[in-house]
């Protein structure tokens, strides 16, 4: 009598899926790390958030635009007056240095003019 043999087999699949979605506040969904994620629909809070967001950036930087444009007024200004004083300044020297060559021809060039019309009527008699 021959052997009798027995055999068997057996295949055991085990799939695990973890969840790692935590409840929040307001019915809001946390994914923690390594979560996949998939969003098909936002929410008009969202939306309310991200618009409110682009105006206050569009706010901040409008005053900063403002306040940039102001400070380039007053320095504008403040470089007019400086050279409107400098103008003014040159122009005062400029009439000094008028003045003392006008000064200075009354107190010599009179003078020596009056003895070269001297020199003259009795230099030529």
């Amino acid at each position: 009598m021959g052997g009798g043999g027995s055999s068997s087999s057996s295949t055991s699949n085990t799939t695990e899926q973890k969840d790692q979605r935590v409840a929040t506040g307001d019915g809001g969904v946390a994914v923690g790390a390594g979560a996949s994620v998939s969003i098909d629909a936002t929410d008009s809070e969202a939306f309310d958030l991200g618009k409110d967001a682009i105006e206050l950036v569009g706010n901040i930087g409008g005053q900063v635009w403002s306040d940039l444009m102001d400070f380039n007024r007053e320095q504008a200004d403040k470089t007019n007056e400086l050279q409107t004083k400098q103008i003014e300044w040159l122009d005062k020297q400029s009439s000094s240095e008028q003045s003392n060559i006008a000064d200075a021809l009354v107190k010599i060039g009179l003078p020596a003019l009056a003895v070269v019309m001297v020199a003259r009527t009795f230099g030529g008699k």
